[in-house]
């Protein structure tokens, strides 16, 4: 752990050195100690989030008063702390998908039973706003949370809804992660030049022994290392960014697009909420213009059927009039690697897969789900966006070799947006779901 918790260009230093003293049995292995496994929380913004997540339900389960829904709380929080998660090594980690939402399936159902313990004590009254540093970065987020769902925004992160926890089926549906450069990924780019050069991979070491574990490198499918890719922000959601007039939402969804502007990268203030929405600002210029943001996120809904609304208003204040692409990204977590047959978009009524890419034409109806998780939702957007989706993949490594491991898709809404002097313009985009699976209620609590 002491390796791989480094960021990739230390780890790329320290591995070998550690390897190669460890192989050669030498008495200094033992001090070659690599970062504080604490560190893991840093270098992965993911992990973080679910620490953080895992420590105020802790603190929600502990204050519940004795009886059977706090032992059925305690049980889930006790899952939601299992370790594997909470880091990134050979043999498991954050990256495995299934596994991540499954912690955090454990801490959203433990955190569901102590809030509905709370909403039965206080005669089913609304759950208050709750504002502060919720993931200790030392800036203040928001959370809004009712029966059916719960929300986080991080208004200096690009005013972004950073998580959005389904309670009924317990699902995180933003946990998506990140592709990010990793250490090991320097040996499969080594590998792949290797095979270039039309020299096989081989098992043996130069001196003819044979190879330590570290130099082996196992492939579960050719042309991997071009498959690399990074992104130079966190997967969040409800991140607005501006494009050239005309840029197509598929080449936007595939990052072959430049970006002329972002919202997305700059902080936003927090003005006014109330236990049900936030409002926030924000002002940025791009190309001489100076414009002005003002978004409102509501939570509203039941716990069968909640529904999430951004409402975003851009106001030119100053400059020339502008014309461009407005590209608002949303990332979502349905379980959908492989092909999975139960997690789906569906556009003017036909069906893909969640992990393959896809376009639809503004006005045509867009949905979502994954039917054994019991989720489904419809995204409705006005003025009429257009949308392109596209599978998160990253490229990682376990004691099988190195494989694409599907983490989420992408959901991109796109509008032309037209700003002249003094105007305004207004888009609204609302996720509208319809849940048929309540595991609390099958397990004989009440929700």
């Amino acid at each position: 752990m002491g390796d791989w918790v480094l960021p990739p260009d230390e780890s790329q230093i320290f591995g070998p050195m550690l390897h190669a003293a460890q192989d050669a049995k030498s008495p200094e292995a033992r001090y070659l100690r690599g970062g504080f496994w604490r560190n893991f929380q840093v270098k992965y913004t993911e992990i973080n989030d679910l620490h953080k997540q895992m420590l105020r339900t802790s603190a929600k389960v502990a204050a519940m008063p004795t009886g059977a829904a706090k032992l059925a709380a305690e049980d889930h929080l006790h899952r939601g702390q299992s370790n594997d998660c909470y880091w990134h090594g050979l043999f498991g980690g954050v990256y495995i998908t299934h596994m991540r939402l499954a912690t955090f399936e454990h801490l959203i159902a433990a955190e569901d039973i102590a809030d509905g313990t709370y909403r039965r004590a206080n005669a089913g009254a609304t759950q208050p706003a709750l504002i502060a540093d919720l993931d200790l970065d030392g800036a203040t987020e928001v959370q809004l949370a009712n029966a059916g769902a719960r929300l986080q925004i991080d208004p200096i992160e690009g005013g972004a809804i950073t998580s959005f926890d389904l309670r009924a089926p317990h699902h995180a549906l933003l946990a998506v992660m990140r592709r990010r450069p990793e250490a090991y990924h320097e040996k499969l780019r080594e590998h792949a030049k290797t095979e270039a050069a039309g020299a096989s991979a081989s098992t043996s070491s130069e001196s003819g022994g044979v190879a330590s574990i570290h130099d082996i490198v196992s492939v579960k499918e050719p042309g991997l290392a071009a498959k690399l890719r990074y992104d130079d922000y966190e997967r969040r959601s409800a991140l607005l960014r501006l494009y050239p007039a005309g840029t197509r939402g598929g080449s936007i969804a595939d990052g072959a697009a430049k970006i002329i502007g972002s919202f997305a990268s700059t902080p936003w203030t927090l003005t006014e909420h109330d236990d049900q929405s936030a409002t926030l600002t924000t002002m940025q210029q791009i190309a001489g213009t100076t414009i002005t943001a003002t978004r409102t996120i509501q939570l509203a809904g039941s716990r069968m059927d909640p529904t999430l609304t951004v409402e975003t208003t851009l106001a030119h204040a100053s400059g020339p009039a502008f014309s461009a692409v407005l590209d608002e990204e949303w990332n979502l977590m349905l379980l959908g690697g492989g092909g999975n047959p139960a997690a789906h978009w569906t556009a003017a009524g036909v069906r893909t897969a969640h992990d393959a890419p896809g376009e639809a034409a503004a006005g045509v109806a867009l949905s979502s789900g994954n039917d054994y998780l019991g989720i489904a939702f419809s995204t409705i957007s006005a003025p009429e966006a257009s949308a392109a989706w596209a599978p998160i993949e990253t490229i990682s490594n376990s004691e099988g070799g190195f494989e694409r491991v599907y983490q989420g898709s992408s959901l991109h809404l796109v509008r032309a947006v037209e700003l002249r002097p003094g105007a305004t313009v207004t888009v609204r985009t609302e996720h509208t779901f319809r849940l048929n699976r309540d595991i609390t209620a099958e397990e004989g609590l009440p929700s």
